[in-house]
């Protein structure tokens, strides 16, 4: 049998697990302890190897499914009869036995998914010496009952260095983090924070005269930390708190009536609670947000306007800071990646919807209205229980 033919058989089988890897079926109502597969796993592995080294039909096809499949490129071969036969005609015309390197395992729901750096098989041609082929292969061994696993699917690479695509094996990983229905996050700094209030009152300055400088940023981003909990399939409820404030400020200077105006935004205190509904691990929410508002605002008066290098201050005052506690709508948007059963990353994006306000005057400077709503770019990493 040529080697083309042997490759075939092979990969057929390999492919098998082609059609079937990284799903998101659901997982078994009672799946058998972990160890216990793998055990099981490595049983039927070297049984398997074993039988396919010696061309061994009837021990082969006691380790296929009934379903079994091999798939290579836009070849199929089906059914555990079919591998068993293509395998164990081969060896007449082999001067190497079939062989599969051992794998790296990854554990599936009700399996194993084995991941192989190569298999080999040795062939005589009529007009050539002897010939190795070697290729990277995939097995996938599910389990058929509380006693054994049998190998579902092959899957071999199209290409000597390139690793098969298999699919079937529905991981642990996901399966457990989904049925957890308490998660705790943190914000990290990894986080962007826009206010509204710090480029609002810039325009309101730059309408009345005051040039503006670039105001000063205190503490953007800003950690915080939620607690959600997953009521009923894709709805939760999360509690959020702020673990620090925010901070803004924005100054200006007014050259015809000498007068320098700067302002200072702080919000602190806040908590809120939001409705989310998440669907493939993409989760939409909304709810209130509590929260407490600084404002200061100061004026000071400047003479010898004709020579700004060489002005004075005349006077300085604190002419105003009032604290008021405000409502507003958090919106927001999610996706979460588990990193394990119990952890995992979120990308978060969030809009702080909050009523403008009108800030006291002062001096020259007349009372104003300022946007302070705001949105959030974040990334949070957090656990899962």
């Amino acid at each position: 049998m040529t080697a083309s033919r042997l490759l075939l058989g092979a990969t057929a089988l390999a492919a098998a697990c082609a059609p079937a890897m990284r799903t998101s079926a659901p997982a078994p109502v009672n799946p058998i302890a972990r160890q216990i597969i793998d055990r099981q796993a490595l049983t039927a592995r070297l049984a398997f190897d074993s039988a396919a080294r010696k061309g061994d039909r009837e021990a082969m096809r006691r380790w296929l499914a009934e379903d079994a499949i091999i798939v290579y490129r836009e070849d199929t071969l089906r059914g555990g009869d079919a591998i068993a036969r293509m395998l164990s005609t081969s060896w007449p015309g082999a001067s190497e036995p079939l062989h599969f390197a051992p794998g790296k395992p990854e554990a599936c729901v009700d399996g194993t998914y084995e991941l192989g750096t190569a298999y080999t098989i040795g062939t005589r041609r009529v007009t050539a010496g002897a010939d190795t082929v070697r290729y990277r292969y995939g097995f996938l061994w599910r389990q058929a009952d509380s006693t054994r696993v049998l190998l579902r699917a092959v899957a071999v690479a199209p290409a000597p260095d390139s690793p098969p695509e298999l699919r079937g094996c529905v991981r642990v990983t996901p399966i457990v983090f989904d049925a957890t229905r308490l998660r705790i996050a943190v914000f990290t700094p990894a986080a962007y924070t826009w206010w509204h209030a710090a480029s609002s009152m810039q325009d309101r300055l730059s309408e009345r005269g005051y040039g503006t400088v670039t105001p000063d940023v205190g503490s953007t981003p800003w950690a915080m930390i939620g607690l959600r909990l997953r009521a009923w399939r894709g709805l939760s409820i999360e509690g959020v708190l702020a673990l620090q404030s925010a901070r803004d400020s924005v100054a200006g200077f007014n050259g015809t009536t000498g007068s320098a105006i700067s302002t200072s935004f702080r919000r602190s205190g806040l908590m809120g609670a939001i409705l989310g509904y998440e669907w493939h691990r993409l989760r939409l929410g909304a709810g209130p947000v509590f929260f407490t508002d600084t404002w200061s605002i100061q004026q000071r008066l400047w003479v010898d306007l004709g020579n700004p290098n060489g002005a004075t201050l005349t006077s300085a005052s604190k002419l105003d800071s009032w604290t008021e506690h405000r409502t507003g709508l958090l919106l927001e948007a999610a996706y979460t990646v588990p990193i394990a059963p119990f952890a995992f990353v979120e990308a978060r994006a969030q809009q702080w919807s909050v009523g403008s306000r009108q800030i006291h005057g002062a001096g020259f400077f007349p009372p104003v209205v300022v946007n302070t709503s705001a949105y959030t770019l974040a990334v949070s990493t957090g656990l899962a229980f």
